[in-house]
């Protein structure tokens, strides 16, 4: 098992181990109008986890760092997974899941800047797939896709469009699709 909470505001969680079970660390808000804040996941390392190694959900101020997850066992689970979440740090974190990183609506309606960089994702399906989000900074992070997918994936599929996305000396890999597929503003896509 994991740690599963909602309505949680200061939690920390690091140099843990999280081994089998449905979710690693799967932490909630109460809703989009009253997100739980000041989350911290640092230093864990997530092994066969079904689905879900990370998740925050409603929350603000989310800090995602050093983290290593590996073997999500569900065809279509999620190792880092960020709906409605706004104002994140995820940082120097190598993931290998279906789908590495997934997030929806994240720092939407906020003045904040979500910070992506220095990680490793690769999924059988997406290293990144984001839908509905603004304000992302994705930077220096090595994304491939193993499987059918992308590497990096926002908007799409029907999904809504992000906005001021700045996409910079990232590393992009994929067996079978494009890499890069953006809908949305790009503010700056340089030394990809």
């Amino acid at each position: 098992g994991g740690i599963v909470s909602q309505v949680s505001s200061g939690l920390t969680v690091e140099n843990s181990t999280f081994v089998g079970g449905y979710s690693g660390v799967n932490v909630a808000g109460e809703s989009i109008g009253k997100p739980s804040a000041n989350m911290t996941v640092m230093n864990c390392t997530f092994s066969d986890i079904y689905d879900g190694a990370i998740v925050a959900q409603y929350m603000d101020n989310v800090t995602i760092d050093g983290n290593y997850i590996n073997n999500v066992r569900s065809q279509y689970g999620d190792g880092i997974n960020l709906p409605y979440t706004n104002n994140i740090e995820l940082t120097f974190n190598e993931v290998y899941a279906p789908y590495a990183f997934y997030g929806y609506n994240m720092n939407n309606n906020t003045i904040g800047i979500d910070e992506v960089s220095n990680n490793m994702f690769s999924g059988t399906y997406y290293g990144i797939y984001a839908s509905n989000s603004e304000n992302l900074n994705i930077f220096h992070n090595t994304i491939a896709s193993t499987g059918t997918g992308n590497a990096i994936l926002i908007g799409g599929f029907g999904a809504t469009s992000g906005d001021s996305l700045d996409i910079r000396n990232n590393i992009f890999s994929t067996e079978s699709s494009s890499a890069f597929y953006i809908d949305g503003t790009i503010t700056n896509t340089s030394f990809n």
